[in-house]
């Protein structure tokens, strides 16, 4: 997965602004990007349970597609997502590279809709 851009938004400069930077949601993986200056996650500050859930881009795959096909898509991705001007270029649009493996991503995902399924039917929200 591929995390939030803040330049996408119109808000370049965002991370130099010291209220903005209070802390961030990610584990250590944000801490990647320089631009966070060591800014303390919420893990680190005793919220164990708290995860940046979204927005996140990823790429998926019909159901059904064959293994060989999905890992060919993921190593060729993650090629990409490793190469400097890539990288450098996301970083400048605010964005934090995960890169994860089909499974790892999976992984998130089903935690992801587990979580906000919890949050849907504690608040008592129906669909309309």
């Amino acid at each position: 997965g591929v995390g939030p851009t803040l330049a996408s938004f119109g808000v370049p400069g965002v991370l130099a602004d010291p209220l903005m930077r209070l802390f961030n949601s990610s584990g250590a993986q944000i801490n990647q990007n320089d631009d966070w200056g060591g800014t303390p996650t919420l893990t680190s500050m005793g919220m164990k349970e708290m995860e940046a859930t979204a927005p996140w881009v990823g790429l998926l795959a019909p159901a059904g597609t064959p293994a060989p096909v999905i890992n060919r898509l993921s190593e060729e991705l993650r090629k990409s997502l490793a190469r400097p001007e890539t990288r450098e270029r996301m970083r400048q649009l605010g964005a934090v590279i995960i890169g994860d493996t089909p499974a790892e991503f999976a992984s998130f995902l089903k935690r992801d809709y587990e979580r906000w399924t919890k949050v849907i039917k504690a608040s008592g929200v129906k669909a309309q």
